[in-house]
């Protein structure tokens, strides 16, 4: 299952304990494969630990953490393993999501599910166009977060081979002009050259021809444009484009075999990493903007309570480290503590989680990119 905006609220939300929090890096390829399950199982062991330490039963030990324990058998699963793998479980409860982003390794049990490391694979659902180039196959994919269709072209060639013909072997390269979509024209070769590679000429003449018979399908001039292909033709087709939201990050490899919404979703990993870097520099400018104004604060205590009141704007965290200790909601005392244990959790899961129910965006850093110099901080409404 991949994590929604919807399934991050509803453990954000959940107050069931003990609460289960199990997160990993996989693989989807090479030897580690295989390792996989047996990571997911010692860190299985070191839950079972910590609930022993906590009193409970084996029986309901097992109740807890037998979901979890299905998962190693399952070799469906483990085929369709990404780059990350997030374990939620508590009494009657139990969820496991894939990530396309490897977590750092973490086996807690606490008060309510550990989300920080979640909030950077969620972002507001956009529009965005994929365009998939390969010798045989020109596809334009409007897409967003959860869909994807294929745009029908009209009279647009369909494949660089429309548009670079080849004949007998040796034979020199001539071209005629067909006519394409809204009466523009698009260049036709004929002829057989060394390989797409070496023709780099006629393939830039045929993508400015492209570009502009894109126009019309490219309605949203906002929406960010993704271009899959081999790695010769990615940079030609940048040269030629003019759509003001190609991003530089692009989809490597033969896009043939590949489905709309298997494109979609590859590109999608890439705009959401293009708008989370665009949101958080405009976050981060904001802070220093507002930098002794009152409204912006990296005290753990200060920003706590504004989260619980429900005045952060924006959120800045590491997920380097744990600041483990209480929070009293109704009076705003912090206390610190060396550890987790009963009653103990991650403050900085709980400021994510209040700020992120009450409206505002959660943006995860390296510690040394966050504001003020320490491990969170907050720009206040008011």
């Amino acid at each position: 299952m991949m994590l929604s905006q919807a399934d991050l609220h509803e453990l954000s939300g959940l107050e069931l304990r003990p609460a289960i929090s199990v997160l990993m890096p996989t693989h989807h390829a090479g030897p580690d494969i295989r390792q996989d399950p047996i990571r997911l199982k010692n860190l299985l062991r070191h839950v079972e630990r910590q609930l022993d330490e906590r009193g409970l039963s084996t029986s309901e030990i097992a109740r807890l953490t037998g979901p979890a324990h299905d998962l190693l058998d399952d070799r469906a699963f483990w085929r369709h393993a990404e780059e990350g793998l997030a374990v939620y479980a508590a009494p009657n409860f139990f969820r496991a999501y894939r990530s396309p982003q490897p977590f750092r390794e973490r086996a807690m049990v606490t008060e309510r599910f550990h989300v920080t490391q979640l909030f950077p694979l969620i972002s507001e659902d956009r529009r965005f166009y994929v365009l998939a180039l390969s010798q045989n196959d020109v596809r334009l994919i409007e897409a967003t977060r959860t869909a994807a269709t294929q745009v029908d072209l009209g009279e647009l060639p369909k494949s660089l081979s429309e548009a670079l013909l080849t004949e007998a072997p040796g034979q020199e390269l001539q071209h005629h002009v067909v006519s394409a979509v809204g009466g523009s024209r698009a260049a036709m070769f004929h002829g057989h050259g060394p390989g797409l590679e070496n023709r780099k000429d006629e393939i830039r003449q045929f993508f400015h021809q492209l570009d502009r018979g894109l126009h019309p399908f490219l309605t949203d001039r906002q929406a960010p444009l993704v271009v899959a292909g081999v790695d010769y033709l990615l940079p030609l087709y940048r040269e030629a484009n003019t759509h003001p939201r190609l991003l530089a990050e692009g989809i490597h490899g033969n896009p043939e075999g590949d489905s709309p919404a298997s494109l979609g979703a590859r590109a999608w990993n890439i705009v959401r990493r293009h708008l989370k870097e665009a949101d958080e520099g405009a976050a981060l400018d904001r802070y220093q903007q507002l930098a002794g104004s009152g409204r912006v604060s990296a005290d753990l205590p200060t920003v706590l309570r504004a989260a619980h009141e429900g005045r952060v704007a924006h959120l800045f965290l590491t997920t380097d480290v744990e600041r483990w200790g209480t929070f009293e909601p109704d009076s705003g005392a912090v206390t610190l503590r060396e550890g987790p244990g009963a009653a103990v959790e991650d403050l900085l899961n709980v400021a994510a989680i209040h700020a992120f129910r009450r409206g505002a965006p959660v943006h995860v850093l390296d510690r040394p990119r966050v504001p003020g110099g320490g491990d969170l901080a907050a720009i206040c409404r008011y």
